[in-house]
């Protein structure tokens, strides 16, 4: 999601329709192991270029995170809210000011706009890859588009999961937010649930490190302790507000 603040250790690439992009260090966390895991195991069956197909792989994941990111940034804007920038970082952007957008409804189109637009051309490209290997199209070819349209999907259905600041976890405190009329509860109630999510992908993820190896597993563990880390800050931050009334 976007932000008017800048995350510390971001470092601004360029612009997007006006607004500064940023790159945080730690897209790496999930560009890297992604990348490696695909280029040991997948893409060799049908290039030799491993070096290369690195490259076209992290580069995949880091096109995927922007068009994201650029969907929640246009929406916001429709909406009113105003982003001063994008910052890509991890398994999207920052997230957005505590408190969201004007009301319920303009929160939950925010938040549901990247998801959107993930699954949308993931679903895209995977048509393209099949019509392409169909025709039949060089092996590089359709493997590579094969990996954007993965990239696309994997990054909307995780984004959908219930726990904040996924969109998942934002869309239900929209939700919550609709239902009970009271923003800092919904905040609460939805950032427990993340919590909770995260304690669970991070025991899934170890298991699976323990039981196949390779990177699946800490990738999934490591979205599990971002889950429970941002969760827990969000909640903090919701508390805080309640105590001193603002």
């Amino acid at each position: 999601m976007t932000r008017p603040t800048s995350l510390p250790g971001a470092v601004r690439v360029g612009r997007i329709g006006g607004v500064p992009l940023l790159l945080h260090w730690s897209v790496l966390i999930v560009t890297v192991p992604i990348a490696w895991d695909l280029t040991d195991r997948a893409l060799p069956v049908v290039s030799s270029g491993r070096p290369a197909w690195a490259l076209v792989a992290g580069g995949t994941v880091v096109l995927a995170l922007l068009a994201h990111e650029v969907a929640h940034a246009a929406v916001a804007r429709h909406e009113g809210t105003d982003v001063d920038s994008i910052t890509l970082w991890s398994l999207g952007g920052v997230p957005p000011p505590h408190g969201g957008a004007g009301g319920p409804a303009a929160e939950l189109r925010i938040a549901g706009a990247g998801p959107m637009v993930s699954l949308l051309l993931g679903s895209a490209a995977w048509g393209v890859t099949l019509l392409l290997e169909a025709a039949g199209a060089p092996g590089p070819v359709v493997a590579g588009l094969g990996w954007a349209a993965a990239s696309n999907l994997l990054l909307g259905v995780v984004h959908l999961l219930p726990g904040p600041p996924l969109d998942g976890g934002r869309m239900l405190r929209a939700a919550l937010w609709a239902w009970r009329g009271d923003r800092l509860w919904a905040t609460v109630a939805a950032a427990r649930g993340g919590r909770g999510l995260g304690l669970v992908l991070i025991a899934a993820g170890l298991l699976m490190f323990v039981m196949r190896g390779g990177y699946s597993g800490t990738w999934l563990a490591l979205v599990g302790w971002f889950l429970v880390v941002a969760a827990a800050a969000e909640e903090d931050q919701a508390r805080s507000e309640i105590e001193t009334g603002e």
